[in-house]
């Protein structure tokens, strides 16, 4: 009785843990699908998570606002004594690093994710 008790607590512990898992954790992304989509699997961020990275369309294309990217327009350089700064589209949907958002040709919000 004892021993079919604690067989019944492991599993019990096992599947608990593995459905923790499943249900928090990030699957990792497909190989397959990831070059399908033309990118490429990078680990990312602080934990080295590993992604599936794909360039934008336009990524490096001068920009003044978000609308004019797939992705974010990212301030190059420092702005203008007028507040107004360059810009340029991300080149892709990377989720860390630090960045700074042109909005209508002004520096907008700036972010550092890892």
């Amino acid at each position: 009785m004892f021993r079919a008790l604690v067989l019944v607590s492991v599993l019990l512990l096992a599947t608990v843990g593995a459905a923790s898992a499943a249900t928090y954790g990030t699957p990792p992304p497909d190989p397959k699908a990831c070059a399908a989509a033309g990118g490429k699997l990078q680990k990312v961020c602080v934990s080295q998570t590993l992604a599936c990275l794909v360039p934008f369309r336009d990524e490096g294309r001068p920009c003044t606002d978000k609308p004019q990217c797939q992705g974010r327009c990212i301030a190059v350089g420092r702005p203008a004594p007028d507040g107004r700064v360059r810009g340029r589209c991300e080149v892709n949907h990377g989720p860390c690093g630090c960045f700074t958002e042109v909005v209508r040709g002004k520096v907008g919000t700036s972010i550092c994710v890892d």
